[in-house]
């Protein structure tokens, strides 16, 4: 399905077609929305809501994890099975869930109200730390959880403590790749390596982006690719960053939606 058609089916089905979360399950492409949790697999779609036993209406988190899906809504989260997408498990929060991820034998949850710990097969979460306004958690899939939160910069957890990374206050996202976290920041990108991750420059600290607020990196083909607020997209060339619409690979894939 192209873009277009993608958000002409989930403005008609949801009333909206502000997502904020996808995820790629094999074949079934699901979309957290403002208007739901949006299935699509093929020509096939449906929209489940609270009515289907969501927490709230507005999914903010999407996580695979074995044979389960956790969706992170305004009021909560819930587990639901994938290939029924029935709703198996329920956890209230107090605040909106912004991320979610598996680490040490346990669920994270990135809430605007602190950072929670769901150990596997629990009903209630702990809370982990102080921090407030999280708004992404990632794992390296090894022995660190990192955490980004707007206005208390980012942090690391090893197991045992959290501990404060050298960054601005305003951390937004985080990717890993080869062993390093990128984060996200107001003022650029900040890249952490080694097993107490410590900053190291993240290709030229981003002094070739028009705008310094760095929303969102990914990594695409082993390529930095970040998102800035009011900027558009820009990838890593080798040697800049640079439009993504300026670079022949990405506009080849860019007129592929079209």
């Amino acid at each position: 399905m192209d873009s277009l058609a993608l958000i002409s089916v989930l403005t008609v089905l949801t009333a909206t077609s502000d997502v904020r979360a996808v995820a790629e399950d094999g074949e079934v492409l699901w979309l957290g929305t403002t208007g739901g949790l949006v299935r699509i697999e093929g020509a096939t779609s449906r929209v489940l809501t609270p009515r289907d036993g969501l927490p709230d209406g507005t999914v903010r988190a999407l996580h695979l994890s074995g044979d389960d899906l956790w969706v992170g809504t305004d009021r909560g989260a819930a587990r639901l099975d994938r290939q029924s997408a029935a709703v198996e498990q329920v956890l209230r929060t107090d605040g909106a869930v912004h991320a979610l991820e598996s680490f040490d034998g346990a669920l994270w949850l990135g809430t605007w109200r602190g950072l929670l710990r769901l150990p596997a097969g629990a009903d209630e979460a702990e809370e982990v730390g102080d921090l407030e306004r999280i708004t992404a958690v990632r794992s390296d899939g090894d022995s660190h959880l990192y955490v980004t939160t707007a206005g208390a910069r980012a942090h690391v957890y090893d197991g045992r403590r959290l501990r404060q990374l050298r960054c601005d206050r305003f951390a937004w996202d985080v990717a890993i790749h080869d062993g390093a976290a990128w984060v996200a920041t107001s003022r650029g990108v900040r890249r952490f390596v080694g097993r107490r991750p410590r900053p190291r420059p993240a290709v030229r600290q981003s002094r070739d982006l028009p705008v310094a607020d760095v929303r969102a990196v990914r990594f695409v083909d082993g390529q930095p690719v970040v998102g800035t607020h009011g900027g558009g997209l820009f990838a890593w060339s080798g040697n800049a960053w640079e439009p993504v619409a300026d670079q022949p690979r990405w506009a080849q894939r860019t007129r592929a939606l079209e």
